[in-house]
């Protein structure tokens, strides 16, 4: 009889430990749902100033605002949003996001509104060391508090006092304002979120001149003009040498805009200024000439190109006589043959004739025995060589 008692009695604790767990399990969910809703409300607070901080520099973005500012207005507008962005947690505070269990069962009392604080109760417990008819007892107390109160046990929605501390409802005013200029940046929203970091100095493309010059040599040189044009390289570039005869004129047109030119240094004038239809500037024709004088001679041309010519100077012509004949059939003629050179060419010459020997000081001479000149010039004169 005795151990059937013992059985009975241990039969009856073994089912009071399980629907003591039961309530301690149902008790803590419920206990963190309340912490959860009280972190809930204490965050929140601190995340509205940085999504709205995030909502301006959006909305910026997405406007334009970026494109029209200088490298330097781009990233003192970026630092300064993101320093903005790091302080605005800071802005409403609140207690600690850290969320006791103390916290909670206030909480939950504060819900039910009873003095005597039912979660509190649900959640002391005996000393460790008290007998276990104690534990006993202890456990139906909590039973019957749970029984009592387990309907009425909740965490409650999340409230926060955001609507409190902006009245004015502020930050639905800048999250229409993201949305709208969401909208109408369209495809473009990226590329002008990633205009607020780009940083760097722009590019600026500078459109090539349109130049047009030819070197034209002096008249008396039998070559044609040399033609330059933008991709005309001298030696220097790894082209050719540019050979120009002295006094050689280069003429210069530049297109749509005056420009600067120098001669080794020195600023060539505009001669002539050709203006075009309706005395449109943009279209006008500028003309420089520049005489070829100095053996070495460097023409730049701002925005252009550069060229360096080898000026050849004018030396003095030869002439050499290569034979002085009589024709037997015609004693009374005399026939000379000469070579001439010169690196202008040879268009004209004289032939003089004067008597050899010494001349008797005294001696007068007649008029007819003068000796005359003779004028060389078209098929009388000869050819260069």
């Amino acid at each position: 009889m005795a151990s059937d008692e013992t059985t009975l009695k241990g039969d009856n604790r073994s089912e009071t430990d399980r629907d003591y767990k039961k309530l301690s399990s149902q008790f803590n969910r419920v206990v963190r749902w309340a912490q959860a809703a009280i972190f809930w409300e204490r965050l929140w607070p601190r995340l509205v100033p940085p999504f709205c901080t995030g909502g301006i520099f959006l909305s910026a973005s997405w406007a334009g605002l970026w494109q029209p500012l200088p490298p330097e207005a781009r990233m003192a507008g970026a630092l300064t949003f993101a320093a903005a962005f790091l302080a605005s947690p800071f802005l409403m505070k609140t207690k600690s996001l850290h969320v006791t269990k103390k916290d909670a069962l206030k909480r939950l009392d504060g819900h039910i509104g009873d003095p005597a604080r039912p979660a509190q109760t649900l959640a002391d417990n005996v000393a460790v060391a008290s007998p276990p008819v104690a534990h006993a007892l202890w456990r139906a107390h909590l039973e019957g508090v749970w029984d009592k109160w387990a309907g009425q046990f909740k965490a409650g929605r999340p409230r926060s006092d955001v609507p409190r501390r902006d009245p004015y409802n502020i930050r639905y005013a800048i999250l229409l304002c993201t949305m709208l200029t969401a909208a109408v940046a369209g495809e473009y929203r990226a590329e002008r979120l990633t205009e607020a970091f780009n940083w760097a100095a722009p590019v600026t493309v500078v459109a090539p001149l349109k130049v047009k010059a030819w070197v034209m040599p002096p008249e008396n040189i039998q070559t044609p003009p040399l033609y330059l044009t933008e991709k005309t390289q001298d030696y220097t570039q790894g082209g050719g040498k540019l050979l120009a005869h002295q006094t050689s004129t280069l003429t210069i047109l530049t297109f749509g805009e005056e420009t600067e030119i120098f001669v080794n240094g020195a600023k060539v004038p505009v001669q002539k200024t050709i203006l075009s239809d309706g005395d449109s500037q943009e279209k006008s024709t500028f003309q420089y000439e520049i005489q070829l004088t100095e053996k070495d001679t460097i023409v730049a041309i701002k925005k252009g190109p550069q060229w360096h010519f080898e000026v050849a100077p004018d030396t003095a012509p030869t002439v050499r006589i290569n034979s002085i004949d009589t024709p037997e059939k015609d004693p009374g003629r005399l026939e000379v043959t000469c070579i001439a050179k010169d690196d202008y060419g040879i268009h004209e010459g004289v032939l003089i004739i004067e008597r050899s020997g010494a001349v008797d000081p005294e001696s007068r001479p007649l008029p007819s025995g003068k000796l005359p000149i003779f004028p060389l010039s078209g098929r009388d004169f000869c050819k260069p060589k």
